[in-house]
C-alpha cells in the first residue's frame, strides 16, 4: 500500500534553514527535540553507563508527532533504523527496558516500524547478536507469541555479518539500485555470421561531466522560450523556406552548394543494414588486450532483454508476443553461452563497431568481465562484455628511423644517467604518495571549474548575494592536499624537477609570447592595487581614521567618536585598502564598509 504525498516546492528561506540545521548540531537537536541526555552521549563503540535507550525512542517520537501534527493527518508507515553493536543498552536493568518497551508501542501507533542493524564487534566479529537480551522485546513490544518470533525478527533485524537475509535484504537492494542508477547509451545488434545476431545494450561507465548549457526563460513566468529562425536573401529580400537552404563548402577555390540531404549522406559511415557489432574473429587476450593501446574508455555490453509489446488483445496478438519471449530468450541464452566460454578458454573477441550511423567504424575487442559480489551477496559488478576499442595506426606517432640510430647516440653518458635516476625518482614519488584510496583515483579529486559553478550557482539560487572564491579554493585543494601529506613527498618532487628540468627553469619561458606579456601585465596590475591599498591605509593611519573606520558600526560618522570630519575621500580610501567598490553616493559606500566590518566581525567570532 503506498500513500502519495504532495510536496511543495521549497524556497530559497527554507533549504537556508536547513543548511543552518545541517551545519549547526545544537541548533539541529533543538529543532528536533533531543534530550540533552542524548546530545551528550557516545554512541560509538558502546553507549555510556548512565544513558537511556527510550531517550532515543522518544525523541523519534517527538519527530514523528510533530510532522503528523503539522499535516493534520496521521503520519504513514515509516521505519526507524537503529544501528548499533551493542545488544544491551540496558545494561540488565528491566526499568529501561519497560521504558523501552512503552515508546516502541508509541512509536506502534505512530505507524512507525523499527528496523535494528547491528555491527559485530572486532574482539568478537563471530559472536551474533542475543536478541533476547533486549531487542526482542523492543521490536516486538512485549506481546508477540512465540511461534513467529523468529520470523518477525528475521524481517526486522540485519546482522552484517550474515548474507542478506528476509525484507532488510530487498530493502537495502533496493536503495542501492536508486543510487546507482543504468542509462543505457544506445541500442543496437550484435552480429555473429550467418545472419544469426543478438540483440544487446551498450551501457556508456564513464561520462565527461560538464557545465549544463543555459536554458532562455521567460521573466514573468519562468517557462522556457522558443526560438524561431528566419532567413532572407540579401540580393532579393525574400523570406527561405527550409527548402530553398543550400550549405556551400569551399573546395578547390569554389563553393560547391549541398543540401541538407546531402550533407547527411557525407556523413553517414555506414548504411542503416551495416550498423552493430559485426564479429571478425576470436584471439587470445594477452595478444590483444594491451595497455598502451587504451586510448578510449570502455563500454559495457549486455544482452536486451526487454519484449517489444504491440498493441492489441487478440490471439495474434499474443502469439506474436510469445514468439517474441522466446526470442529474447534464445538470444539471451547465446549470448551467455559465448560469454561463459570465452571466460573459460581466455579469449577475446574482434568486432567491427559501427554502433552510430555518423561514427567512424572502429575495431573493438568484447572483452569477458567476470561478475564480483560483496559480502551480503550483492552484485557490485555484472557479468557481461567490455567494448574496449583499438587504435589506427595512423594513431601512433612512429618514427621513422630506429631508436638506436637517432636518440642514443645523441644523449651522452652522462644524461642518460640523469635520465634513468630522474626515472627513478618518478616511481619512488608517486609510491611515497598517500592516495586516499590507496592509489590514484580519479573520483577522489574534485573538478574545479564545475565545482565552482555549482557553488556559484548555488548561492545565488539561495539568494546569498556572492560567493567567497577563496572558500571554494580551500574547500577544492583540501582535497588535493591529502595526496601530498606523506613524508618526503615535496623533497622527492624537488629532486625529480630539478634532475628533469634543471635548477634555472623558468616556467614563464615555455609560454607564449602574448601569453607572457599578458601575464606580466596582470602581475604588474596586481602589484599596482596592492600598492595603493598600502599607500591608502597609510594614510588613513597618519590622519587616525584607520581604526575609527574599522570599528564603525553605524552611519554617525560625525559623532563624538570621530578624531576629525571625515568626507566622502576618506571612505573611498578605505574601500580602496579592502578592496571594495569605491563608487556611488556617500550614503551607499558608508553602508558597504558598515557591512563588511560587520562580516570581518562575524568571521573573527568563528
Amino acid at each position: 500500500i503506498q500513500f502519495p504525498m504532495e510536496l511543495g516546492i521549497p524556497s530559497a528561506s527554507r533549504i537556508s534553514a536547513l543548511d543552518k540545521l545541517s551545519s549547526d548540531p545544537s541548533m539541529r537537536n533543538q529543532y528536533l527535540g533531543i534530550p540533552v541526555a542524548v546530545q551528550e552521549s557516545s554512541l560509538m563503540p558502546r553507549f555510556d553507563s548512565d544513558f537511556s535507550f527510550h531517550s532515543v525512542l522518544l525523541a523519534a517520537k517527538k519527530l514523528f508527532a510533530s510532522v503528523s501534527s503539522a499535516r493534520g493527518k496521521p503520519t504513514a508507515r515509516k521505519k526507524l533504523v537503529i544501528f548499533t553493536n551493542d545488544d544491551d543498552p540496558s545494561r540488565g536493568s528491566e526499568v529501561q527496558l519497560d521504558q523501552a518497551i512503552g515508546e516502541a508501542v508509541d512509536l506502534a501507533y505512530l505507524g512507525v516500524s523499527i528496523h535494528l542493524v547491528y555491527f559485530r564487534g572486532t574482539h568478537s566479529p563471530s559472536v551474533p547478536l542475543d536478541a533476547s537480551k533486549f531487542y526482542r522485546a523492543v521490536l516486538c513490544q512485549g506481546n508477540r507469541p512465540d511461534e513467529n518470533i523468529d520470523d518477525f525478527l528475521q524481517e526486522r533485524v540485519l546482522d552484517l555479518a550474515w548474507p542478506g537475509v528476509g525484507g532488510f535484504a530487498s530493502f537495502r537492494s533496493s536503495i542501492r539500485a536508486k543510487q546507482h542508477r543504468k542509462r543505457a547509451d544506445l541500442r543496437s545488434r550484435f552480429y555473429i555470421g550467418n545472419g544469426l545476431g543478438i540483440d544487446v545494450v551498450v551501457y556508456c561507465l564513464v561520462r565527461r561531466a560538464s557545465i549544463p548549457r543555459q536554458v532562455t526563460l521567460e521573466k514573468g513566468t519562468n517557462q522556457p522560450t522558443r526560438v524561431k529562425q528566419r532567413m532572407w536573401c540579401t540580393a532579393t529580400g525574400k523570406s527561405l523556406k527550409d527548402s530553398d537552404i543550400r550549405f556551400g563548402m569551399e573546395y578547390a577555390g569554389i563553393l560547391c552548394p549541398f543540401t541538407s540531404a546531402e550533407l547527411n549522406t557525407l556523413h553517414r559511415m555506414a548504411p542503416p543494414e551495416a550498423l552493430g557489432l559485426r564479429l571478425y574473429g576470436f584471439a587470445p587476450k594477452d595478444a590483444l588486450l594491451k595497455r598502451r593501446w587504451n586510448f578510449a574508455t570502455a563500454r559495457f555490453v549486455y544482452p536486451n532483454k526487454s519484449v517489444s509489446k504491440k498493441p492489441g488483445m487478440g490471439s495474434d496478438a499474443m502469439n506474436a508476443l510469445n514468439r517474441e519471449k522466446d526470442r529474447v530468450f534464445e538470444e539471451v541464452l547465446l549470448f551467455t553461452s559465448l560469454y561463459e566460454r570465452m571466460l573459460e578458454r581466455g579469449q577475446v573477441a574482434v568486432v567491427l563497431d559501427t554502433l552510430r550511423r555518423a561514427s567512424v567504424p572502429r575495431f573493438a575487442l568484447l572483452v569477458p568481465q567476470h561478475e564480483k559480489r560483496d559480502e551480503s551477496g550483492a552484485q557490485v559488478r555484472p557479468p557481461g562484455f567490455l567494448l574496449v576499442s583499438l587504435p589506427y595506426e595512423d594513431d601512433f606517432a612512429i618514427p621513422e628511423h630506429d631508436i638506436e640510430d637517432t636518440w642514443e647516440a645523441k644523449v651522452s653518458e652522462d644524461d642518460f644517467e640523469k635520465r634513468k635516476l630522474a626515472a627513478q625518482k618518478a616511481i619512488e614519488l608517486i609510491q611515497t604518495m598517500n592516495f586516499p584510496s590507496g592509489h590514484y583515483n580519479p573520483e577522489d579529486h574534485v573538478n574545479p571549474a564545475i565545482h565552482r559553478y555549482y557553488s556559484r550557482l548555488q548561492t545565488l539560487a539561495l539568494e546569498g548575494g556572492e560567493v567567497d572564491g577563496a572558500d571554494i579554493k580551500k574547500e577544492i585543494v583540501s582535497s588535493e592536499i591529502a595526496s601530498m601529506d606523506a613524508p618526503n613527498v615535496k623533497e622527492l618532487g624537488q629532486e625529480w624537477a630539478t634532475l628533469t628540468v634543471g635548477c634555472d627553469f623558468d616556467p614563464e619561458m615555455m609560454l607564449k609570447p602574448k601569453t607572457r606579456e599578458r601575464e606580466l601585465k596582470s602581475k604588474e596590475r596586481a602589484e599596482m592595487k596592492d600598492a595603493a591599498r598600502v599607500s591608502a591605509q597609510e594614510e588613513l593611519e597618519e590622519l587616525g581614521l584607520w581604526q575609527f573606520l574599522r570599528n564603525l558600526e553605524d552611519e554617525d560618522i560625525q559623532g563624538a567618536g570621530a578624531p576629525m570630519r571625515i568626507t566622502l575621500q576618506h571612505l573611498m580610501m578605505f574601500c580602496k585598502a579592502h578592496g571594495v567598490k569605491q563608487t556611488g553616493k556617500k550614503g551607499d559606500v558608508l553602508a558597504r564598509i558598515i557591512d563588511l566590518n560587520t562580516s570581518r566581525k562575524k568571521t573573527e567570532e568563528k
